[in-house]
Formats: structure tokens, C-alpha cells, sequence
């Protein structure tokens, strides 16, 4: 039996040395004992006991436990004994290398180095490399190497001196030397494990870092490599790193100038939009402001309009109040006058013939005002449903809701019944072929033209209505439907010798819904819903 005992200033260098032993066929100790402690925990409870760490201690000196540590020592040694060999390691072993050596024969010894960068590296993972941090890890590093180079002189037929690189490249060697030393049979393994470290990427890493120079680290080192069993060309090594440190280097750059370039095509990517941003933002500026004027200038219109629509409201009640005088008057004397007809009547009496009775005459006779029709008076109000017949020119067949002026661009329709007074004409229109046909419209009344105006969405109520009337103006609304065209028509107007009164709707063009693909060849210009005239 023999059993081999790796000792390394950092546990990843034992961890590493130990798996490639085991690679070569030497096994790892149990750590399952039935005992309640393995060799790792007897090994941390002795440090404890002794205070010792190669953490932590800056002096490594042997040291010497007594009996009791020896019985369970030999405990763990024995219950491993069937395995034939093993191995274990830890950085501790460093302060119990001669009571290993002493304990048993079969005991031999690899012990496994590497330079201070290499260190260093390690360290960086887990602390800050200030110049003072590096000069106390350097002082360890060196007593660590010294106390290992003291047992390696004194115990060469038991102890191998390894770089820790040479089980990467040099394996075959060390199968050898296990052979000619330890009397181990050691298979010639060719793994491709590496160490997991690179000292010039990780002082790259920590770029504020520099190393510094002690001279006792190497003067430690360069003993060690030269008294070492197996070690790695370091010249080589530090060769293949800076090369491998610049071949990144380029890389790195290449890709450094590649993410530059595309930096200054997105940078400039980012100014036109900006510019785009800012020209557009002025242009919705531009037409906020024209917008705000224009409502403004609406605001000012309707505040004139409410005014003047007050000042007629006023000029109204006093016309009516003068209207109903007026009325009154005429009332007492027509009934003055009608008095007087019958007491005239009376006189004349005796001198009239049986057979010659006086014309009659009636109160409907002496009131009848021009544009009555003989059946009696026109109503207040006249409402025409453009479903219903027509008597007029110019429109379509009617269709559910209305009619379609056309195909001539003038329209005329025949109104009877029209008293002679003041009407208030209001024309509904749910469809258009376009807006400018709407907005072009021209009415007359008996050859006599009305001033009229347009009302978008009519149907719209309540205190926005307005505002959104603006808007479709301003915007421009292809189908600004239902509309209103009206328009106040003075009786000045009215014919009192015709039947029928003639209105006509006269627009600058007609279109075809064929122009735009639809199957309907008729020429069409607006869809009217219904006329009202209602008296004032």
C-alpha cells in the first residue's frame, strides 16, 4: 500500500494535481468514513488546534502533534488501507509534511508550485492587489516555497518537486518519476485540461494593478524551477501568453473599431431624425399657432354673432309688441268699420227691392293677404319630403331617404301655398359627390338669389357642437353630413301673382359614381332629404 499526500499553496493547485493523479489511476481518499472525521476534517481540526493556516500564517514551521492526534490518524490510514493506493491533498499539509513523514513510510509526497503571477491571479478573484496587499501575499508566497524547498532537500527519495504546469504537458514524465520514485505504476494519461487561469488576462482585468518586484520570490522561484523534478519552460509559456495576450489585443481592437463605426452611423442616424424631429415639431408649432388664431377669430365671431343675435332678439320684442298695437288697432277698427256698414245698411233698407238683396260681405273677404289659395290660408310652417312626388325639374327617381339632384347642375321645384310673409328656409342634404359641390351651392327664389349659409353636421348638440364644426372647416371633411343650407327669404320675394312659388338649386358640376368604380352611370351632384319654410 502507499498513499501520496499533495501539498500546494493554493487549494485550486491541490485540487488540480489530484484530479490528474486520479486520472493516471491513483484514487482520491474516502471521504465517507464511518468515523466522524475524514483525513479533510482531521486536517482542519489539527490547523484549528495548532493555530495554523496557510491563509494566514506568515511562518510556516512543522509541527508535532501528540498521541492522541496519532490514533485517529491511524484510524482514517487504516480504514483506507484496502484501496492498495490513494491520494489526498491540502495547503495545511504544508505544516504537518515530517508528521506525515514520520507516521509512515508508505507516505510520499507531491508537492506542486507555480510563480507568484500565477498567485496573483488566483487572489484577484477574491481581493484588491494593492501594491501593499501584494508585498504581504509576496512575503507568504516566499515562506510558504522556502519551508517547502527545506522538506523537499531533506526527503528527495519520498518527494516529488512539481510545477504545476507539468501536469499539463508533462505527463509521461511524472508517470515515470511516480515509478522510479514511489514505485507506483501511473498510467500515461494525455488530458486536455488546462489550468483555468491566465496571469496576463487578470492583470488585465485590474488594470490599476502593476506588479511589483521582490527579490526573494525570485530568488525562491528560481531554486524551485531549478530543483524541480518536472517544470514547464516559463519563457515558453510567458511566449505563448503574451502572444495569445495579443492576438486578443487585436481582436479586441478589431471589434473595438467595428462597434466605432457603428456608433458614428447610428449617431448620425440619430441627427437626421433629430432634424426631422425638429422640422416637424415647428411644423405642428406652425399649425397650432394658425389654429389657435383661427380659434380665436371664431371665438370673436361668435361672441359678435351672440351680441348681434341679442340686439335682434331685443329689435324683435319691440317689433312684436308693435305688431300686437298694431293688431289691436286693426281689430277696433274693423269692427268700427263693420258697425258702421250695418247701420248704413239699415238706412238703405226701405229703399232696396224685395228681389235685390245686398252683396254679402264676410270678415275671410276683408282679411285675405296675396298667396292664399282659394281653399283658405297657408299654413305657418311647410314641410317637403323629398321621398314624395315633385313638382319640379332636374332630380333623380326617389329613393329611400331622398333624391339625387341631377343630371342637370340646375334643379327647380314648385312650392304652392306660400303666404306673403318672411320665411325662414331651412334645406337638409345627407350626401354629396364632393365637397366643393356643397360648399358651391347657389339658391333662388323666383329668379331672385338668397344668401345662404352652411351648416356641417347639423345634428350635433350641445356646447361643442360648435368646436367641432370648426374643425371639420378647418380640416377640410370630405362628407361633412347631414347638412343645412339656410337662409332667411325676405316676402319681398314671394309672387303674389303665381300659383306656385319657384325655387332653383343651381351647382358648378355633376358627377358620376362610375369615376370612382362603382356600377351607377348617373350624374349626381347632392342627396336632399327635406325642405321646411317656416313663417317669421
Amino acid at each position: 500500500m502507499s498513499y501520496i499526500f499533495v501539498s500546494g499553496m493554493h487549494e485550486y493547485w491541490c485540487q488540480f494535481a489530484l484530479d490528474r493523479l486520479h486520472e493516471m489511476d491513483v484514487p482520491p481518499i474516502s471521504e465517507d468514513s464511518a468515523h466522524s472525521l475524514n483525513l479533510g476534517n482531521f486536517v482542519q481540526k489539527l490547523s484549528k488546534a495548532y493555530k495554523v493556516s496557510a491563509e494566514r500564517s506568515n511562518k510556516f514551521r512543522q509541527i508535532t502533534p501528540g498521541s492522541a492526534w496519532h490514533i485517529t490518524a491511524a484510524s482514517i490510514i487504516v480504514e483506507n488501507a484496502d484501496k492498495g493506493r490513494w491520494s489526498w491533498g491540502s495547503p495545511n499539509n504544508i505544516f504537518f509534511l515530517d508528521f506525515w513523514k514520520d507516521f509512515d513510510p508508505l507516505a510520499k509526497f507531491v508537492l506542486v508550485y507555480s510563480s507568484f503571477g500565477d498567485f496573483l491571479t488566483l487572489q484577484a478573484q477574491t481581493r484588491d492587489l494593492s501594491s501593499l496587499n501584494q508585498a504581504a501575499l509576496a512575503k507568504r508566497w516566499s515562506a510558504y516555497h522556502a519551508e517547502m524547498i527545506r522538506f523537499y532537500y531533506a526527503n528527495q527519495d519520498r518527494c516529488l518537486l512539481l510545477n504545476i504546469r507539468a501536469f499539463e504537458n508533462e505527463i509521461s514524465k511524472i508517470a515515470s518519476l511516480m515509478r522510479e520514485r514511489f514505485d507506483v505504476e501511473a498510467r500515461i494519461v494525455n488530458s486536455r485540461t488546462k489550468i483555468d487561469n491566465d496571469p496576463i488576462v487578470a492583470l488585465l482585468a485590474h488594470n490599476s494593478v502593476e506588479l511589483i518586484a521582490d527579490a526573494e520570490v525570485d530568488e525562491v522561484f528560481g531554486e524551485m524551477s531549478s530543483s524541480a523534478d518536472a517544470f514547464c519552460d516559463e519563457k515558453t509559456q510567458i511566449e505563448g501568453l503574451l502572444k495569445s495576450a495579443v492576438q486578443r489585443f487585436q481582436t479586441l481592437e478589431e471589434a473595438a473599431l467595428e462597434q466605432s463605426e457603428q456608433l458614428i452611423v447610428l449617431k448620425a442616424r440619430a441627427e437626421l431624425q433629430e432634424a426631422e424631429f425638429d422640422a416637424e415639431r415647428k411644423n405642428y408649432e406652425a399649425k397650432f399657432v394658425s389654429l389657435k388664431e383661427q380659434l380665436i377669430k371664431f371665438e370673436g365671431e361668435l361672441r359678435e354673432e351672440r351680441a348681434s343675435h341679442l340686439e335682434i332678439s331685443s329689435e324683435k320684442s319691440l317689433i312684436m309688441s308693435q305688431l300686437h298695437q298694431a293688431h289691436e288697432e286693426l281689430e277696433y277698427y274693423f269692427r268700427k268699420s263693420l258697425q258702421f256698414e250695418e247701420e248704413t245698411n239699415k238706412v238703405d233698407e226701405p229703399a232696396r227691392q224685395d228681389n235685390q238683396p245686398s252683396p254679402a260681405r264676410t270678415e275671410h273677404d276683408s282679411l285675405r293677404k296675396p298667396g292664399h289659395s282659394d281653399n283658405g290660408e297657408a299654413d305657418d310652417e311647410i314641410s317637403l319630403d323629398f321621398t314624395n312626388f315633385l313638382d319640379g325639374s332636374g332630380w333623380h327617381n326617389a329613393e329611400k331617404t331622398g333624391r339625387w339632384a341631377g343630371p342637370a347642375k340646375v334643379s327647380r321645384l314648385n312650392i304652392p301655398k306660400m303666404a306673403y310673409s318672411n320665411y325662414r328656409m331651412t334645406l337638409r342634404i345627407t350626401d354629396g359627390m364632393s365637397l366643393s359641390i356643397l360648399e358651391n351651392l347657389k339658391v333662388s327664389l323666383n329668379g331672385r338669389h338668397l344668401s345662404v349659409s352652411i351648416q356641417k353636421f347639423c345634428d350635433l348638440e350641445g356646447a361643442l357642437a360648435p368646436v367641432r364644426r370648426f374643425k371639420a372647416d378647418i380640416t377640410n371633411v370630405e362628407k361633412p353630413y347631414p347638412a343645412a343650407i339656410i337662409a332667411n327669404i325676405p316676402k319681398s320675394y314671394i309672387d303674389t301673382n303665381k300659383t306656385n312659388q319657384e325655387f332653383e338649386f343651381s351647382v358648378p358640376q355633376v358627377l358620376s359614381p362610375s369615376s370612382n368604380g362603382a356600377n351607377d352611370p348617373r350624374e349626381l351632384s347632392l342627396y336632399y332629404s327635406k325642405l321646411t319654410l317656416k313663417q317669421q
